[in-house]
């Protein structure tokens, strides 16, 4: 028997924490972000500013990108640089 893993809507991840929201498609990352930050248990700073890199389906995007039906959008915090 075959477990089904199809995605409806869009799938979000930041670190050990994933939602699922069919009502994101059509929606920004942007949005996604600000609507998810909180119970993604993304730290304030990060969701409402810029210290967090957006993968859709494992490519970076910037924050204008349209969300489609089924994409698996990851949220990466920063890592910090020296220097």
């Amino acid at each position: 028997m075959a477990i089904e893993t199809t995605t409806r809507g869009v799938r979000m991840v930041y670190g050990a924490n994933a939602l699922e929201d069919p009502e994101l498609v059509g929606h920004t990352v942007a949005e996604a972000k600000h609507r998810y930050g909180r119970p993604l248990s993304m730290p304030g700073s990060l969701f409402s500013g810029n210290g967090v890199t957006s993968l859709v389906n494992g490519v970076k995007v910037s924050e204008t990108y349209t969300l489609n039906e089924g994409d698996h959008l990851e949220f990466i915090k920063l890592a910090g640089r020296k220097g």
